[in-house]
């Protein structure tokens, strides 16, 4: 099973203003996520505070810094997230596959 962390604008989604079709379909798919998550808590570390600065210098906003490193300690194999200038600056990241909710659900569906 794959280990996956909701980065809050995913988590959010479908409380946005549903007015374009792109936040519709990242609204549903956090929905689908739901029907199959489990909570996982990750505690402050030394090695999440390491690798959340390492990631500031790849120009990271802090909390955004902070939520990849919980996933990357979480051991988590996705971090899905709708913010499109974090998607781009961790284009290349290589601890976690960085990637949309919608296109997330699309690859899951052809594995199976």
């Amino acid at each position: 099973m794959k280990k996956v962390y909701l980065d809050n604008c995913t988590f959010n989604r479908p409380f946005d203003a549903q007015e374009s079709v792109e936040v519709k379909f990242e609204a549903e798919a956090k929905i689908q996520f739901k029907k199959k998550v489990a909570e996982l808590k990750v505690a402050e570390c030394k090695k999440v505070i390491e690798e959340a600065l390492k990631l500031q210098n790849l120009g990271l906003k802090s909390k955004d810094a902070l939520h990849v490193a919980c996933a990357v300690k979480a051991g988590a194999d996705y971090f899905i997230t709708t913010d499109k200038e974090l998607l781009k600056k961790l284009r290349g990241y290589n601890h976690i596959l960085v990637v949309n909710p919608v296109n997330f659900l699309m690859d899951s569906e052809e594995v199976q």
